[in-house]
């Protein structure tokens, strides 16, 4: 959070990821792309369309997580919590990478970023995005990666060079992506395009977007892994409880004189 020189410009922060809603989802975009459950799928639309039902096994088998490595970048609350489950409850390997190792994290730490990508069957991100981590993952990474690995991303979208991600998919050295972000979410996330004639649709057309549903390895869900009523419930109440702490310094300041930003910053934010 921030604090300026007037109170009426203070700034608060909402509440980070609901940790329980957000990690199932990780699990559940995994477990999905390992399945193959996309290409099932675009299976079932064509058996309706042809009207008859293809029911065979060809091109679904997965893998099993167990004994697969993860790599995990970025080990924050929701990191540390995917590195658990996945260790203690499907018996994979975990390794990691981070600036700033912390303490409970399950799985062994790597002092280089590319020692976990030339080593991690899964891959998942979870870092925020600013200067530094934009486009984290570009060429260069995906070619230190493990032949056919998978790549995951429910953070930031512009964590990932997408166009080069697309090129990996396509040369077959990542095998699968899952990603409720994207990197030019807010043309095409959250809208309503089945009332829109083509000539309003294209408006919003994005060819990178076009391309990445065109591959049958790719599941793209439109930044949802929050949404639960839980997390929703959560959002508004630490909403609320930042508006009344906000007020709370205000009657303050007014009845006692100005307290500086460094005096109040510890207090700014109340969850």
């Amino acid at each position: 959070s921030s604090s300026s020189s007037s109170s009426s410009s203070r700034d608060t922060n909402g509440p980070p990821p609901n940790l329980f809603t957000v990690l199932p989802f990780r699990v559940f975009l995994i477990k999905e792309k390992r399945k193959k459950a996309p290409f099932f799928f675009d299976i079932l639309v064509l058996s309706r369309q042809n009207a008859r039902e293809i029911f065979t096994l060809d091109g679904l088998v997965g893998f099993s997580m167990r004994g697969k490595t993860l790599g995990v970048i970025g080990t924050g609350k929701i990191g540390r919590g995917l590195a658990a489950i996945c260790a203690k409850g499907f018996g994979m390997n975990v390794l990691g990478y981070d600036l700033e190792q912390k303490d409970g994290f399950v799985g062994q730490y790597c002092n280089d970023l590319e020692t976990v990508l030339k080593n991690s069957d899964i891959v998942s991100l979870h870092l925020p995005l600013n200067v530094h981590t934009k486009h984290f993952i570009g060429e260069k990474e995906i070619a230190s990666m493990k032949e056919g690995a998978m790549l995951i991303n429910t953070s930031r979208g512009g964590l990932l060079n997408i166009k080069d991600v697309i090129c990996g998919l396509r040369l077959g050295k990542i095998s699968g992506l899952g990603i409720d972000v994207y990197e030019s979410e807010e043309k095409i996330f959250f809208k309503d395009f089945s009332n829109l004639t083509v000539e309003e649709k294209m408006v919003y057309w994005d060819d990178t977007m076009a391309q990445l549903a065109s591959l049958p390895q790719v599941l793209v869900t439109p930044h949802q892994a929050f949404l639960t009523f839980e997390a929703l419930t959560e959002i508004a109440e630490c909403t609320k409880q930042n508006i009344l702490r906000f007020v709370q310094l205000n009657d303050e300041e007014n009845e006692g004189g100005y307290r500086g930003a460094e005096e109040t910053a510890d207090v700014n934010r109340v969850c």
